[in-house]
């Protein structure tokens, strides 16, 4: 076997409170401006909910409670490849949202993610935001693969 294995691991939150959750919009690797999700590099020494937390405190202030485990993405290129685990997280009582520099956020309902198309949103995205709005869907898809940019 040749090669070095180079795995990032990743963790976001699908941020809900009263029927919508918390997009964030950024350019994707080929400069596309794509939807997301609160989140980003799981550090050494926390888990991925601990991630998942932080990340979200530092991109809005928001302070969230984590819910359930919703999927993990892999996502496999010829250099580097990723791990990304999503998590349902919630907010109460009240707060102020501050967008870290940069940052663009925007609450969106179910309607408004369900109209757009897959290829707006960072690969996985969707599928984790879908399945937080259908709370009561089983979840088929926890685990979802993409090789070379292909969904496999």
């Amino acid at each position: 076997m040749s090669g070095n294995l180079n795995v990032t691991l990743y963790a976001s939150c699908v941020v809900l409170r009263e029927g919508v959750v918390l997009m964030t919009r950024e350019k994707d690797s080929e400069g596309n401006l794509k939807y997301n999700l609160p989140g980003g590099g799981v550090e050494m020494g926390e888990t991925p909910m601990e991630a998942a937390m932080r990340e979200v405190k530092e991109e809005t202030e928001l302070t969230v409670e984590i819910g359930r485990f919703l999927q993990a993405t892999v996502n496999v290129w010829s250099k580097k490849d990723s791990i990304l685990f999503y998590f349902e997280g919630h907010i109460s009582g009240q707060y102020d949202l501050v967008a870290e520099n940069g940052l663009e956020l925007k609450w969106m309902n179910r309607e408004e993610v369900s109209a757009l198309d897959d290829s707006n949103f960072i690969f996985g995205v969707r599928d984790a935001v879908m399945k937080v709005f259908d709370s009561s869907a089983t979840d088929t898809e926890i685990f979802l693969v993409r090789k070379f940019g292909e969904k496999v």
